[in-house]
């Protein structure tokens, strides 16, 4: 049976009722809107928490830290809400955070799902994402949109202007250049190989393989670093859940389904 959706100030919670927790963590520069009528697809089987990370939608105020400041703050709200345990799915930034919960506090997690996410990043990498905190704190954001949405979507999907951009576009223009900042700012710190060794939670990778953002053979370098881990590839860009929400759907919801809280 499900109830009624709950909303409040940078969370919501919809779906069954007595089902599994599963937490949906966003993407830099949007917010918990941007799973879109697709989360239903989790709502038929799991209580489902959608949150805004810190510095993005109706989230805490931006400051600055590293993905275990922001693993911390979904623990803070997990404890708010009660929740013991809970699977865990993020997607690019959302993913990273994900990988920071697991191994600080492996024992709420019951599974994670890491989506489109650079873990380990380079010197090139690390200087990009600095320079792009940089860039929205002194232009705000107009100057990342168009490029960003062309990282995350196909072409024809562009040039087709299907009905989602529009929306992505709005979410990303709305993020406080501050709370970009400071994500962009922990995405270039990264985490480590041996972190993703020591992961002893169920683990599933997903990756794009029209991935503009994070090359697939990065994640591929990441599922052969984590013990047990599963790895779906999927032929799609950045924002698999948009332009190819069946076969992402169904490897979030599939994967949870194979570990039972």
């Amino acid at each position: 049976m499900n109830g009624p959706t709950q909303q409040t100030v940078g969370f919501q919670v919809s779906g069954k009722v007595d089902g599994p927790w599963i937490t949906m963590s966003h993407p830099i520069g949007t917010d918990r809107t941007v799973w879109g009528p697709q989360i239903a697809t989790l709502e038929r089987d799991f209580r489902v928490l959608a949150y805004d990370t810190r510095g993005h939608g109706q989230g805490p105020a931006p400051t600055d830290g590293d993905f275990d400041d922001l693993a911390r703050d979904v623990l803070s709200l997990w404890d708010q809400l009660g929740i013991r345990q809970s699977h865990f799915a993020g997607l690019s930034l959302g993913g990273c955070i994900g990988v920071a919960l697991a191994a600080i506090a492996p024992t709420r997690v019951t599974s994670l799902t890491v989506a489109c996410s650079r873990i380990m990043v380079d010197q090139a990498a690390s200087q990009m994402w600095e320079q792009r905190a940089a860039l929205v704190q002194t232009q705000g954001m107009a100057p990342i949109i168009d490029a960003t949405l062309e990282r995350w979507f196909t072409p024809q999907a562009i040039a087709a202007a299907r009905p989602e951009i529009a929306p992505t576009r709005r979410m990303l223009e709305h993020t406080s250049p501050q709370g970009y900042a400071a994500a962009s700012r922990a995405l270039a710190k990264g985490q480590s190989i041996e972190r993703l060794q020591a992961l002893s939670v169920p683990v599933q990778y997903i990756l794009g393989i029209a991935d503009k953002g994070v090359p697939a053979d990065e994640i591929r370098r990441y599922h052969a670093a984590t013990p047990g881990a599963t790895l779906v590839e999927i032929d799609g860009p950045h924002l698999l859940h948009v332009e190819q929400p069946a076969a992402f759907w169904d490897a979030v919801c599939g994967f949870a389904r194979q570990h039972p809280r």
